[in-house]
């Protein structure tokens, strides 16, 4: 009896032990010690917590409670806002706004000078990342209570910067976070003009009184203060810079030209020797006379910095509207993942609308008073028109009062652009490509008919890759005002759809690393009823643009137009979509995934002659191999169509038997283990394994794994999966994947949460990797 008892408890034990409940109460006591294990990545420490919260298991409050540290508090708070915001923009709405108000309301307690139990430079830390985190919220969802947080952040910050400045403490010399500090205090006019005027008496050589041994030390000459994403330095630590700032606020022109003097003279640092091409420049001073309504002053100094560098006022005002140009520069400001290290002054990236409206006029009348050429002129207000027009159609701000329409910024564009002569807008110029050293020679009018904002010059640093797509108003515009015959005659202008087409497919792969949101389904489509009407339209390569209309067919359940779209797929030179060597081929993989969702709609729709006619150019095993997995993944993941799920799967599995002895990386192992697993975890998880024996990459395949078990429901046996012996990061990364196959199969989310779920990163829930055919 006894024998059977402690049998039988032990028996009920396991039992317990097997149900998902209790896993998922595992899960929740592990990731405890995780979040506060200084071993796990920041990046996977949110991602844990916040695939907890989607499924319920905790709320923003008891993940922050579980953290010990003050400062580390606000760190976590702010990484979940961040990771919310960032993913999703604006929703879910109460996890923002509740890891918001907590991130402010431990920040009003901890980062005070009188009340100050860390370092200084970590409390100056976290503020400059919450900063970043409060302006992108703000640019997705324009609240007052979020301004209020940034208002209050930016007070704190300034309060600490004015203690160390007083106190000069001899431990401190993180001016790195010291200068932020400064700027976004500056940005939110925080200091009064008494402490303005006190802390240039600290800082400046140009006031009576010189500076302590603490500020020669920490602004020395050769100490460098990096900046933006190509790592230019400003000499003196940043010191004169910041000095302009200080200055512009009190609207003292001839001082800030003074730091400009200094600033210009020590350009050994910036790239090819020009100070206007670090990341934070004169463009970012002028942004600070604005801000304090110094219109005289603010005339005072692009006059005087104009003539240092040789260059007109409608040059000064266009490369200032360039910096107002948001990209994958702006989100790598948030220090989320190990790729955004970036560090700027942002008071021209997140320029509110009244701030792009007023340099938008500025440089009008620079444009009017000092160009003479009548079409120069005309060509240079209808571009002036254009962009802010795009830039307002952008911004989620209330209209001013008495400001245009976009729609009437459109007009007053075109009616500009129709003054221009002919042989103007036919002259060739030179204009930048994807990067500062990629130039491209084009007619004039390339960047007005372009079909959405684009500039001949480097928005950003110019060896940064920026690609122009921006939002599809411009081109909503032209196609439902009958422009399309007037701005693209022939094949000459249609072929900058190829351009734009190819913009848009590199920002759009990480869309919101990129802070775009994709082309509106119904503009793709209007857009391909004009050009099906146009003669010779299949010597323009458009497959990019019926790879996106034939997924988002796909997406709507549209059968018949998800066919007709792939139809018009060019094979040929399917393979062109497939030559981006930016970005570490991301772009690449992107296109990839494009042609594995067309595979899987036309499997689900059963087209196998369109399926064999788009594998066609694809002679790698192991990219069509690839192909036919994710496909088959995609259909198990949807629940959609599991008997053509496992035929695309025999597919893969065919494909993979022929690939033979290869030396080079093999990503169709991880697929197929993958999507075998998906498919039947208990049956298929052993061969699963024999594929990815000896794979070098085999922890990327073991997650995969562990979360198509999880999809199925089975957490004990998902965990069973985990390697011995592996460190706490991998560890939680795999928790993180049980939580997502979980809900992910559950396919019970919160509506709030529908966003963020579709805006993975490609590596988490889009992962396919091509291997150059051409190599």
């Amino acid at each position: 009896l006894i024998a059977f008892l402690v049998f039988s408890s032990f028996a009920i034990r396991q039992y317990l032990r097997q149900q998902n409940s209790y896993i998922l109460n595992s899960i929740q006591e592990e990731s405890i010690k995780l979040v506060n294990s200084p071993k796990v990545a920041f990046e996977n420490k949110i991602y844990l917590i916040v695939e907890q919260m989607k499924l319920d298991l905790i709320s923003v409050d008891e993940a922050i409670n579980n953290v010990p540290d003050p400062i580390e508090k606000i760190n976590i708070a702010n990484g979940i806002a961040t990771l919310l915001v960032f993913q999703a923009g604006s929703e879910p709405k109460e996890e923002i706004f509740r890891s918001l108000a907590i991130a402010d309301s431990l920040s009003a307690e901890h980062a005070l000078p009188s009340n100050l139990n860390t370092s200084l430079s970590s409390i100056l830390k976290v503020l400059n990342d919450l900063r970043v985190t409060l302006e992108l919220a703000y640019y997705y969802n324009p609240d007052t209570q979020i301004e209020t947080w940034r208002k209050d952040n930016a007070n704190r910050a300034g309060k600490i910067v004015f203690h160390i400045l007083e106190s000069q403490p001899a431990d401190f010399s993180d001016i790195i976070n010291f200068t932020l500090a400064l700027e976004n205090a500056v940005n939110y006019r925080v200091f009064t003009p008494d402490e303005t005027q006190r802390i240039i008496q600290i800082l400046s050589p140009f006031e009576k009184g010189g500076q302590s041994e603490w500020i020669k030390e920490n602004f020395n000459a050769d100490k460098l203060l990096l900046r933006g994403a190509t790592d230019y330095a400003f000499r003196f630590n940043g010191l004169y810079q910041q000095l302009a700032y200080l200055y512009a606020s009190q609207g003292n022109s001839e001082k800030v030209l003074n730091c400009m003097d200094v600033l210009l003279a020590n350009s050994q640092n910036y790239y090819q020797g020009d100070y206007a091409t670090v990341a934070d420049n004169a463009a970012n001073i002028a942004a600070v006379f604005y801000n304090f309504g110094h219109d005289t002053a603010l005339d005072e100094f692009v006059k005087g910095y104009s003539l240092r560098k040789n260059i007109s006022l409608e040059e000064f005002y266009a490369h200032l509207f360039g910096r107002m140009l948001k990209s994958y520069n702006t989100s790598s400001n948030l220090h989320l993942f190990g790729f955004m290290s970036d560090r700027q002054n942002l008071n021209l990236q997140f320029s509110d609308r009244a701030q792009i409206g007023y340099f938008c006029s500025k440089y009008r009348e620079a444009v009017l008073s000092d160009v003479k050429d009548p079409n120069e002129k005309n060509y240079l207000m209808a571009l002036s028109f254009k962009n802010e027009g795009i830039l307002k159609g952008i911004n989620l701000e209330d209209p001013q009062k008495n400001d245009l329409s976009v729609k009437q910024f459109f007009d007053n564009a075109i009616e500009y652009y129709r003054l221009v002569s002919p042989s103007y807008l036919e002259q060739t110029t030179s204009v930048i490509g994807v990067a500062g050293t990629d130039n491209l020679i084009v007619p004039r009018k390339f960047l007005f008919i372009y079909p959405d904002l684009r500039i001949g010059f480097p928005p950003l640093e110019p060896r940064a890759f920026f690609f122009f797509y921006f939002s599809d108003v411009f081109l909503d515009y032209i196609i439902d005002n009958q422009l399309m015959d007037f701005l693209y005659p022939g094949k000459g202008e249609l072929d900058f759809f190829t351009a734009w087409l190819l913009a848009y497919n590199s920002n759009v792969w990480a869309s919101t690393y990129f802070m775009v949101n994709p082309v509106r389904y119904e503009v793709f489509k209007k857009l391909d009823r004009e050009l099906s009407e146009r003669e010779n339209i299949d010597q323009v390569d458009l497959n990019w643009l019926y790879l996106y209309l034939g997924e988002m067919a796909y997406e709507n359940n549209e059968v018949e137009s998800m066919i007709s779209y792939y139809e018009k797929i060019n094979p040929d030179n399917l393979l062109n979509i497939l030559r981006s060597k930016e970005f570490g081929n991301q772009v690449n993989f992107h296109s990839f995934r494009l042609i594995a969702t067309a595979i899987t709609g036309l499997a689900n729709s059963e087209d196998f002659e369109e399926i064999n006619r788009l594998m066609k150019p694809f002679k790698k095993v192991i990219n069509r191999s690839s192909l036919y997995a994710y496909a088959a993944k995609d259909l198990l993941s949807r629940k959609t169509n599991q008997e053509m799920a496992k035929r695309l799967l025999d597919s893969a599995r065919v494909e993979f038997d022929r690939t033979g002895i290869v030396t080079t990386f093999q990503p169709h192992r991880i697929q197929l283990a993958y999507t075998n697993t998906l498919y039947d975890p208990k049956e298929n998880l052993e061969e699963s394994f024999s594929v990815i024996k000896n794979l070098r990459q085999k922890i990327k395949a073991n997650q995969l794994m562990t979360r198509a078990i999880a999809f199925h429901g089975d957490l004990y046996e998902a965990k069973n999966q985990f390697p011995e012996n592996i460190s706490d990061d991998d560890y939680a990364v795999l928790l993180s994947e049980i939580l997502f196959g979980y809900s992910e199969g559950k396919g019970e989310l919160n509506e709030s949460w529908t966003t963020f779920q579709q805006n993975y990163l490609w590596f988490y829930t889009r992962f396919l990797i091509y291997i150059d055919e051409s190599s």
